[in-house]
């Protein structure tokens, strides 16, 4: 993320935090509905993030156009939105996206369930990497967006927390070519990072103990200096031992990856 935009996502991030905690998940509801018709448009982006356009101006068109249609605090937050400077056109609608998202999950911190949501995004997440089928059925450009998120939101309506639900359509819907699994794993660091926590994502043959998952948790914790949150994942392959995965760092302490090293070393 450049840094105009970073600067922009900032401010926005800074007017939300002020909007009352009950209003947030209709101002995500808002965002998401002009973030959709924004990144359908091309010159609607273009003429939003014009800086050779007045800022008043924008603020303007954004009042014609949305208001009476969107609340009050989800205006104001569109209105400030295209008097920042933005390092691409396509930056506005995914910083739209993105504090949807965080006043969605800022909804269910406070309503104490944002652990809740976060563990249905992670097993989704691992929904996805053991189905090839469907993950392949959720990328197919053939099919519309609406028909793949109204997929997800059947597989997950009644299984998981309805903003977790909510969180995964979203992820389908705006993508915008990243992968779906790395599109909700975001989510789940998206969330984490509210509580000013690491993932750690543990595969193990089998399961953690409460114990040993605590003193994973310490271990990572002086090695990272955060506090982490450990999301269990079963991979009976690894035979024994764990593999433990920190954003792109992978920390590999399985009984399988010992034998191969024992292959290799005897096939030298």
């Amino acid at each position: 993320m450049a840094g105009p935009t970073r600067v922009a996502l900032g401010v926005l991030r800074e007017e939300l935090s002020r909007v009352p905690a009950a209003e947030r998940h209709a101002v995500a509801e808002d965002l998401y509905a002009v973030r959709d018709l924004v990144a359908g448009s091309h010159p609607l982006a273009r003429t939003l993030t014009d800086q050779a356009t007045d800022a008043s101006a924008r603020r303007g068109l954004v009042g014609s156009m949305f208001g009476g249609k969107v609340g009050a605090p989800a205006l104001a937050l569109l209105q400030t939105a295209v008097t920042e400077r933005w390092s691409d056109v396509r930056d506005l609608a995914d910083s739209l996206e993105e504090i949807g998202n965080e006043a969605v999950l800022g909804t269910a911190e406070e309503q104490g369930r944002l652990d809740a949501v976060e563990d249905d995004l992670f097993r989704f997440s691992k929904i996805l990497e053991r189905s090839p089928e469907l993950s392949l059925a959720l990328s197919d450009p053939s099919v519309p967006d609406e028909r793949k998120a109204d997929l997800v939101g059947s597989l997950l309506d009644g299984r998981a927390d309805a903003d977790a639900v909510l969180l995964a359509r979203r992820a389908i819907l705006a993508a915008s070519g990243l992968p779906l699994e790395r599109a909700v794993a975001d989510l789940v660091e998206l969330a984490a990072d509210r509580r000013m926590q690491l993932v750690a994502v543990v595969e193990s043959a089998r399961p953690l103990s409460a114990q040993q998952s605590e003193r994973l948790a310490a271990a990572l914790k002086k090695l990272y200096g955060k506090n982490v949150r450990i999301q269990a994942d079963l991979d009976p392959t690894l035979v024994g031992g764990l593999t433990v995965h920190v954003g792109d760092e992978v920390i590999d302490g399985s009984v399988l990856r010992r034998l191969v090293e024992a292959r290799a070393a005897l096939t030298r």
